[in-house]
């Protein structure tokens, strides 16, 4: 019985050890990239308090745990710590970077943040330096640039040190995490835009600003709304109740409970005296004044009076897009004099 006991509790400490040498999974576990599968199976491990590397295939340490943290990086290796201080390995566990850092973290590419008495710098995975250790603080904006601060204010530069932007913001980040070209630039509660060349393209004087698409961008301050149409540095101030993408060349804005229609570059097209404005066609708008429907072009341009009940009526008196061009003819012959 002794013996049968025995054995149990070895065999459970053995499935214990086990469990302990792959139960723990960074969320960043390697991925193959580029083909490469040689470290897809490769997991940390943790076993008391210390970090190592499992390979889940062949069921065996790869590096034994031996760290106080770990993280991987890629499939180039991973940041270490021991004793206070951090450093890169390979999956030899060659160091490649030396342990005497405070701090290491992955920017991009095969760049590394690296902290030493509180000043900030870039290295690569070799261990060279890249960018010196001088600045307050230094962090991720997007595949272009680093934002640094110096004298509490932040500037950019670029992956191999080169400034793109005098320190004078107080925060920059993409203001949409998925895109990199258009970057948030903040000075207190206040925000504008910066575009990919580091230049500003929207003064940084509004409470808030949201992305509607690629081109145009929301302006907000107190409960007004404007817009700004990047492509042509158009900035319509905030003076609207709400704006809208209407098109590719057109933004509906709203004005107490009316709606009118704006270019890209600001001029009216429609004022803000609709109850509704829906698209026809790619030419063609239907606009609602008190209870009838009228036709306009995307100039403003009045086709049609105000006599039809509903936009299903438009559609069935023949506005399509197809038919525009034949409709345009027609009334154009009609106003031209008969030669007999």
């Amino acid at each position: 019985m002794i013996k049968r006991a025995f054995l149990l509790i070895c065999a459970l400490l053995i499935g214990l050890n086990a469990f302990c040498a792959t139960a723990y999974k960074d969320p960043a576990k390697i991925k193959a990239e580029n083909g490469n599968k040689q470290f897809a199976s490769y997991q940390i491990s943790k076993i008391n308090g210390k970090y190592g590397v499992y390979d889940a295939t062949e069921e065996k340490h790869v590096i034994q745990p031996q760290y106080d943290s770990m993280k991987f990086v890629k499939d180039e290796g991973a940041l270490v710590s021991k004793n206070g201080k951090y450093g890169f390995i390979d999956f030899d566990n060659n160091v490649k970077v030396p342990f005497k850092y405070d701090f290491l973290y992955y920017l991009y590419d095969n760049r590394l943040g690296a902290v030493q008495n509180r000043k900030y710098g870039v290295l690569d995975y070799t261990g060279k330096t890249i960018i010196p250790i001088q600045y307050e603080y230094l962090y991720k904006v997007n595949n272009k640039y680093l934002g640094v601060m110096q004298g509490g204010k932040c500037g950019l530069i670029t992956y191999t040190g080169q400034p793109a932007l005098t320190p004078k913001y107080d925060r920059i980040y993409k203001l949409n995490s998925n895109i990199d070209a258009i970057l948030d630039a903040r000075i207190g509660s206040k925000h504008g835009l910066l575009n990919n060349n580091a230049q500003e393209v929207v003064p940084v004087k509004y409470d808030k600003i949201r992305r509607i698409d690629s081109s145009l961008y929301e302006l907000k301050n107190g409960e007004k709304y404007g817009f700004a149409y990047l492509p042509t540095k158009t900035i319509v101030e905030p003076k609207y109740d709400r704006v809208y993408r209407f098109s590719q060349t057109a933004v509906k804005v709203r004005k107490f409970d009316k709606f009118g229609l704006l270019s890209n570059q600001g001029n009216v097209i429609v004022e803000p005296n609709c109850l509704s404005i829906q698209r026809v066609n790619d030419f063609l708008i239907g606009v609602k004044r008190y209870d009838k429907w009228a036709i306009v072009d995307f100039s403003g341009k009045q086709i049609t009076q105000p006599v039809y009940s509903s936009l299903s009526d438009i559609l069935k008196e023949g506005w399509r897009a197809e038919d525009f061009a034949d409709k345009e003819k027609e009334a154009e012959d009609a106003r031209l004099p008969k030669v007999e």
